[in-house]
């Protein structure tokens, strides 16, 4: 902890420590320091006491701040200090009068490069759809009553599901503001998901599937071409939708789809086989921009989906109806029984394998993926051209005629 007087020209002299870091004390103004780096990073600061509690207040790095600007800024700090301010107490206090829109906006800005692109268009779809009751509540005076109150409105309006998804975006908030200083505590720690989820079962039959096949082909040709990849490779539909040219190779032995880590859930990269009828659709899209399905207007996609669905569900004589994540469902439950060995399916939808095969294994199982989803283009052909089966028409019924009485 040298002590020297800090001038202009001393400040570029000042050497680079081969390790870790060193702080040079201005002799001329005590508490005022410069910190340098192994880096070659150099950086103003002050030390000061206030309340009983020594604390630091970083003021910028030089170049671009100026020696005698940050000698003034620590001067100005120690003399409020001298008066009884709390510089640190007062940018905690700072941070912590923000609203809670705001701090849900700071916090997927700070995590967007460690999210895939899907979770943060979840992410900014929560924050603009279902916190409003909320978002101009100052952070550090949201309670826990708050939250439960929109979650159990959320939970009948929207359904129980919805209303969990936006619990753990409130949590993740939160947890994340804690260690940020942004609040003291979480005010949502302690509580539990607001309704129990059943996990669904629905799988679409044959005759679904090609209902919904041939319902795309009243729609746009982005929209076909979307939901039909979704049934011949069940991929996720975030990743289909954000499908890059720069990651479909349909030239190579084996056509693939690489998805990169930063667009999947859980941040691993999949490769993703190609079968005859899904290279032929790629083949027949006009490359305009970056994104493959950058025609469908993918943040509204229930205008588009809900009638699509509907008309295909009429089709096929269907009472229940499915969701697109179902379709994904139907892909792997179709690939079984189609006698694909099960490690090979769940390569193929892209589930996380256990242990180092999770992280080595990405292109060495692609033959076996490939042929697995040849296989299912084959079945949904199939599918496809098969006529429905006719229905019965009433028994035609004549009425007896009475004898008449003798």
């Amino acid at each position: 902890m040298p002590v020297i007087k800090l001038t202009a020209r001393g400040v570029d002299a000042l050497p680079i420590p081969p390790a870790g870091r060193v702080e040079y004390f201005d002799a001329t103004l005590p508490g005022f320091y410069l910190r340098v780096s192994s880096s070659g990073v150099k950086t103003y600061g002050v030390f000061y006491r206030a309340d009983g509690r020594l604390s630091r207040h970083t003021i910028g790095r030089t170049p671009p701040l100026e020696l005698a600007k940050a000698r003034g800024f620590a001067d100005n700090l120690l003399s409020k200090v001298k008066l009884g301010a709390n510089p640190q107490a007062e940018k905690i206090a700072a941070r912590r009068a923000i609203a809670f829109g705001e701090l849900a906006a700071r916090f997927i800005a700070a995590r967007r490069a460690n999210l895939a692109t899907s979770t943060v268009t979840e992410y900014e779809r929560i924050l603009v759809r279902y916190l409003s009751p909320i978002e101009k509540v100052v952070a550090a005076k949201l309670r826990r009553p708050d939250v439960r109150e929109l979650l159990e409105d959320l939970a009948e309006s929207s359904g129980p599901v919805q209303s969990n998804r936006v619990f753990q975006f409130v949590r993740a908030v939160c947890r994340w503001a804690v260690r940020e200083d942004y609040l003291p505590t979480s005010p949502v720690e302690a509580m539990q998901r607001p309704r129990k989820e059943s996990s669904r079962e629905r799988v679409l039959t044959d005759d679904e599937v090609r209902a919904l096949w041939l319902a795309t082909t009243k729609e746009p040709a982005g929209i076909r071409a979307l939901v039909r990849s979704l049934i011949l490779l069940g991929q996720r539909r975030g990743e289909t939708m954000t499908m890059r040219w720069q990651d479909v190779d349909l030239d190579a032995k084996i056509p693939v789809w690489t998805i990169p880590g930063a667009q999947r859930k859980g941040g691993r990269v999949h490769a993703v086989p190609l079968s005859p009828t899904m290279k032929q659709i790629l083949s027949s899209r006009q490359r305009k921009g970056e994104y493959v399905f950058g025609d469908v207007p993918v943040w509204n996609v229930l205008r588009w989906w809900t009638p699509l669905r509907e008309r295909a569900l009429r089709g096929a004589g269907s009472a229940e109806s499915y969701t697109m994540h179902d379709i994904r469902r139907t892909v792997r439950t179709g690939l079984a029984r189609l006698g694909v060995a099960s490690e090979t399916a769940e390569r193929v939808i892209g589930h996380k394998l256990a242990g180092l095969q999770a992280v080595y294994n990405v292109y060495d199982s692609l033959t076996e993926k490939a042929a697995a989803l040849t296989a299912w283009d084959a079945h949904v052909a199939q599918a496809v051209a098969k006529k429905p089966k006719a229905k019965k028409k009433p028994a035609k019924v004549v009425p007896l005629q009475r004898r008449a009485a003798r």
